[in-house]
């Protein structure tokens, strides 16, 4: 059974920010997160809370929570990796 995937408004900012090559590439991702929420290269956000999560992809990072009652997955940013960890602290989930 697959989790509902829900992108926050400001991630979606962030994912119309990013290169057309890269668009893809992150809704394939995004896709396969649906399927299984804790890939094999998904890393726990540190100094968050539980059941947050970032995924590689190339250059770019996704960060997103995992609720494993309600079967969602919230994605609250996408960004190039050096904006990722900057705009991260400011977003605390």
């Amino acid at each position: 059974m697959s989790y509902e995937v829900i992108v926050t408004p400001s991630a979606q900012r962030d994912f119309d920010r990013l290169p057309d090559q890269m668009h893809s590439r992150v809704s394939d991702r995004l896709r396969s997160v649906a399927k299984e929420p804790r890939p094999p290269g998904a890393r726990r956000v540190q100094d968050m809370p539980a059941g947050n999560y970032r995924l590689r992809v190339g250059d770019c990072r996704i960060g997103y929570a995992v609720d494993d009652k309600a079967r969602t997955v919230r994605v609250w940013q996408i960004a190039d990796r050096k904006r990722f960890y900057q705009q991260m602290k400011r977003r605390r989930v």
